[in-house]
């Protein structure tokens, strides 16, 4: 079950008393342009401010996971920049030269809009999260009860091209309230 809210995702098994998953739905994303993306790509020095925490003098259990194990790659806007995108508490609490804190979800409509971000969501609370393989899992998707056809379509399009679960369920908020 997933529940990608304006504010958090929560997510979890079925049958469960409470979600196992809770964490911020936006999403750190650093815009590069293409030069310096393959040059930092190639070996080159990242941004200077942009330092491990090992380094810093932290132990292991505070060190945020390294993004390019959570994280991905995406082109920005149909441009030739593209986005480092970061997924969850730490990634967000964790300081980066440049990083915008974005939202999957369109400023007037409060419709998904974002795919990559939402795709990147998806994939932290499945593989990273609860540690799950996608295509062994029925997927329940919570969506609001305005959700407009083109975006239950896109979801489910995502849903099964890059997770391929066996099934998807798309529940509205309002319905699955009514049964907790």
């Amino acid at each position: 079950m997933i529940d990608l809210g304006a504010s958090a995702v929560k997510a979890g098994y079925a049958g469960e008393e409470s979600p196992k998953v809770h964490f911020p739905s936006c999403v750190g994303a650093i815009t590069r342009d293409k030069d310096a993306a393959e040059a930092k790509a190639n070996g080159g020095a990242g941004d200077a401010r942009d330092v491990e925490m090992a380094e810093a003098g932290a132990d292991a259990s505070t060190t945020p996971k390294k993004e390019s194990d959570g994280g991905s790659k995406s082109k920005a806007n149909g441009s030739d920049a593209t986005r480092d995108l970061y997924v969850g508490h730490f990634a967000l609490n964790y300081r980066r030269e440049n990083m915008e804190v974005v939202s999957p979800f369109d400023e007037e409509t409060g419709l998904l809009s974002d795919w990559d971000l939402v795709e990147n969501i998806w994939r932290h609370t499945l593989t990273d999260r609860l540690h799950i393989d996608p295509t062994e899992h029925p997927v329940l998707l919570a969506e609001p009860n305005f959700n407009s056809k083109e975006c239950r379509e896109k979801s489910l399009e995502i849903l099964f091209e890059t997770f391929q679960p066996p099934a998807v369920f798309l529940a509205k908020n309002a319905c699955l309230s009514s049964y907790s």
